[in-house]
């Protein structure tokens, strides 16, 4: 679940790290917890810097609720300490969602974090979520809310869950394509198992291929991570069922 759009600013911009006095403008901006946000796809993917917008009613469309706000040190690469310190783990534990159970995350919700660097002297960062919207091999949007992530109705919670289109025997493994959760023909992520509940160390793709069938059902399609995608940090299997 990637951040890329702000790696690419390491060369360019780490000298503008030495960041700017805060004006008026954004005194009035700064963004606070739990507030949510109308951002556009330019601002979500723009350049990581934070873009001194007002919030919007929770209750009214939004695309960012802020869950996180850090101070960022003087002598770090702002972007990429703020990603370090937005993780998904971190939006999912902030709002109560995607919580494992004995090592499995039931009916996961589509919700990802976004960081944001401040232009201010104090140097803060914005950890927040956002609920992508997956097209395939073109980047991810993301969709539009009318309520914080705590106050979802349960119709709202089952529209946020992981449904990828299955139509044309597309493979459930296919680069996802979001389509709504009560289509058909469907995939679904009916469960995450989180392997750092069961191993201390990658058990090799075998063990690990054969251990998620029978957490997931004999029956599911599985991913199963690499050694490489191990030691990235939470290495996870996804079970899909097909709805037809």
């Amino acid at each position: 679940m990637g951040r890329t759009a702000r790696s690419c600013l390491v060369g360019a911009l780490s000298c503008a790290l030495l960041l700017p006095a805060v004006g008026p403008a954004l005194a009035d901006t700064m963004p606070g917890v739990g507030e949510c946000y109308a951002l556009d796809e330019g601002q979500l993917s723009a350049t990581g810097w934070w873009p001194d917008v007002r919030p919007v009613p929770c209750s009214q469309e939004h695309t960012f609720e802020v869950t996180e706000i850090g101070p960022l040190p003087a002598d770090v690469n702002a972007f990429e300490f703020a990603d370090r310190q937005c993780t998904d783990l971190d939006a999912w534990a902030a709002l109560g969602v995607n919580r494992p159970v004995s090592g499995l995350v039931p009916r996961p919700l589509r919700i990802e974090s976004r960081a944001f660097a401040v232009r201010d002297a104090r140097g803060p960062y914005v950890c927040g979520a956002v609920v992508p919207v997956f097209n395939g091999l073109e980047d991810p949007t993301v969709a539009s809310l009318e309520s914080s992530v705590d106050a979802l109705s349960r119709r709202d919670r089952f529209g946020l869950r992981y449904c990828s289109d299955a139509a044309d025997g597309r493979r459930a493994l296919a680069p996802p394509i979001t389509v709504a959760c009560g289509s058909r023909p469907r995939w679904e992520v009916i469960s995450w198992v989180v392997w750092t509940a069961f191993y201390d160390g990658y058990p090799g793709r075998g063990e690990l291929r054969e251990r998620a069938r029978e957490l997931c059902g004999q029956a599911r399609v599985v991913s199963v991570p690499s050694r490489a995608v191990w030691e990235q940090g939470m290495p996870m299997t996804w079970c899909y069922a097909k709805r037809s």
